[in-house]
């Protein structure tokens, strides 16, 4: 489109009056290859007037006016030309400057915003690399708690087992003690098949634990496999270039494109907010995790002082246990004893009563001949007397009667010597009854002295009752403690559940970055490619530049030469003007010749006008590039860079072909 002024008409009757007047400024746009094939003929044309003018110059004769007048007014045209050649160069070459120097700007504001974002990627990937090995550490110390948890309990529920089958073995009847002994002994074989079973499921438990831990390790190792993927797309995402797209040649498609581009920049923006929200979200996650790991710990801790505390009161059991042990192993040992003096005693009473139920017999057999003799004797003695009395009256039976008396004397003393021997007996006898008393006391007093110690015992019986009861009260607290402790094992399997999921969502999410940063890497190898055109259209271009400063030193010269000139054509004009005042007959002849020269000089003076207004509308648009370029840098904001230089090549092209033209 053209700029429209409110002076188009006179530049257009400009335009017809003079040819070499410059055209209205117009946004072209031509590739670099038709430019410099337009230079090159614009300047070959230049080269052929200018040896033209220079043969004819040579030609012309000095003293023909006419001929003069023409060449001056072609050399004015040059001066003119030349001038707005330069200054159209001048604007180029600042334009150039300018391009280039905000290029530097856009290219140092991007790498730093590389820079920036690189080290943003690289705290995250820290972060969130410190917060799963804190989860990490924090599954490993839960699942190495519940495990001890798990064997403490166990130990602890098979030491109560233990005390309580002791306890009852104390309990129960103590008459039966050997029986007790035997019970205790398959108890004992039957615990220590239990411990035995037990030490095989803690193998078990301890194999379980290492393939967990080794699962866990694999998972570490998986993970870690996958911190460092995503640290290397990170790495390649830093490295990607922010290159600017390819100018296209027309206008139309620009914005075509660059409305296109301004939606994609809409949906990325949409995104980088959800992805922001994302961010703030997962850090309210992650610093809800860091208050539950630290009420986790502070439970730790608490578990642990618990665990302290039991391990105290367990090894305090365990020393009462080995007392009691003792003490029992002790009284096993003086039962046995008093088992054996019972046995002997036992025996030597059976044969002591056996003894007397002998001699009881024999007594009462002596007893019964006793009182045979003694009723014999008073027979005897009845006879006697009878005898007595008969001796009186019989002589002849007295002596058959003496004879009979000296018999029963000799039974009498052998009476008395039984009597005798059988008073002896019972003297032993009783000795025996005395001693076989003795050692009823002795008995008795070691019965009292065991009912002595079986009060003992069942005081250290009801001692130990009442410790297995507060041990039974600190077991149902500690039931209580592990079943709270169940409840945060469930809670927190629950919330590491949650924790898995949103590692899976992370991972979701991850997979969906990896699409995205494929079509990034495809949208940057188009950006790479266009980067590449982009570089040799610079490279073209800088070497246009040279070309460019070369001219310019050039037409400089040609300036230089042509101010002389158009300072000698001045000269000679106002001497002109003086003789024309002078001669009002030659003003008359030479009418046309002033008014042609009156035309020119209005000519050169809007001519200059017009380079004047040229330069200052290119200041104005100069002044709205800059404007656009700063809100790029503002906006930091590709698609802005490429619309800014967009604006900067058309401009530049735009003088170009006004330099041309």
């Amino acid at each position: 489109p053209t700029i429209t002024n409110g002076k188009n008409l006179d530049r257009r009757s400009a335009q017809n009056q003079n040819p070499n007047f410059p055209p209205p400024l117009f946004w072209t746009f031509e590739n670099p290859k038709t430019m410099a094939k337009k230079k090159a003929t614009r300047k070959s044309e230049d080269t052929a007037n200018d040896n033209q003018q220079n043969h004819n110059q040579k030609k012309a004769p000095e003293t023909d006016k006419k001929a003069t007048a023409l060449s001056r007014k072609s050399s004015m045209d040059d001066h003119d030309s030349s001038e707005e050649k330069v200054q159209n160069l001048k604007s180029l070459n600042a334009l150039l400057l300018k391009q280039t120097m905000e290029k530097r700007h856009q290219i140092e504001s991007l790498v730093q915003a590389k820079d920036e974002m690189e080290t943003e990627l690289a705290r995250y990937g820290s972060e969130k690399t410190g917060l799963r090995d804190e989860l990490d550490q924090v599954s490993d110390d839960n699942f190495g708690l519940k495990m001890e948890l798990a064997l403490v309990m166990d130990y602890v529920e098979n030491r109560f087992r233990e005390m309580g089958v002791g306890v009852e073995m104390l309990m129960r009847e103590k008459d039966d003690r050997e029986s007790e002994i035997r019970v205790l002994k398959g108890e004992t074989n039957e615990l220590m098949s239990k411990v035995e079973m037990e030490k095989e499921q803690l193998k078990k438990v301890c194999d379980e634990r290492d393939s967990i831990k080794n699962g866990f390790e694999l998972q570490r190792e998986k993970a870690n496999r996958l911190n460092e993927s995503v640290i290397r797309l990170e790495e390649k995402e830093s490295n990607l270039e922010i290159v600017i797209g390819k100018l296209r040649s027309e206008n139309d498609r620009l914005v075509t494109e660059r409305r296109v581009k301004e939606e994609v920049i809409e949906k990325v923006n949409e995104e980088k907010i959800d992805l922001e929200k994302t961010i703030e979200e997962k850090k309210k996650e992650i610093a809800e995790l860091k208050r539950e790991t630290k009420v986790l710990l502070s439970v730790k801790n608490e578990m642990e002082s618990v665990k302290i505390d039991q391990m105290k009161e367990i090894e305090k059991l365990e020393e009462k246990l080995e007392r009691m042990n003792e003490t029992v192993q002790s009284l096993t040992k003086e039962e046995r004893v008093l088992r054996d003096l019972v046995i002997r005693l036992e025996k030597n009473l059976d044969e002591s009563m056996e003894k007397e139920r002998a001699m009881m017999v024999q007594i009462d057999a002596l007893g019964k001949e006793k009182t045979i003799k003694e009723s014999e004797l008073e027979r005897v003695i009845e006879e006697k007397n009878s005898v007595e009395i008969q001796m009186e009256m019989v002589s002849f039976e007295s002596f058959v009667k003496d004879k009979l008396i000296d018999e029963s004397s000799r039974e009498k003393t052998e009476l008395e010597g039984c009597i005798f021997t059988r008073e002896a007996k019972l003297v032993e006898l009783n000795k025996n009854v005395d001693e076989l008393t003795h050692a009823v006391a002795v008995l008795q007093k070691d019965c009292n002295d065991q009912t002595m110690t079986n009060t003992t015992l069942s005081c250290k019986v009801g001692e130990l009752s009442n410790a297995l009861a507060q041990v039974e009260l600190k077991r149902e607290k500690a039931d209580k403690a592990l079943d709270e402790e169940k409840r945060h094992g469930e809670d927190l399997k629950a919330e590491v559940l949650k924790a898995e999921k949103m590692i899976e969502t992370t991972l979701e999410e991850l997979e969906k970055t990896k699409i995205e940063r494929e079509s990034f890497f495809t949208a940057k190898s188009g950006l790479e490619s266009e980067s590449e055109s982009l570089k040799q259209e610079k490279a073209i271009l800088e070497k246009e530049l040279v070309e460019l400063k070369k001219t310019v030193d050039a037409l400089r010269r040609e300036l230089e030469s042509a101010g002389m000139d158009s300072k000698r054509s001045l000269v000679m004009l106002k001497s002109a003007a003086s003789m024309v005042a002078q001669s009002e007959n030659r003003e008359d002849k030479q009418e046309n010749g002033t008014d042609s020269y009156a035309v020119e000089l209005e000519s050169i003076e809007k001519a200059f006008r017009n380079k004047e207004e040229i330069i200052e509308e290119m200041k104005k648009e100069a002044e709205t590039m800059k404007q656009s370029t700063e809100e790029a840098h503002k906006k930091k904001s590709f698609w802005t860079v490429v619309s800014s230089v967009t604006t900067i090549f058309a401009a530049a092209s735009f003088a170009y072909a006004a330099r041309t033209r």
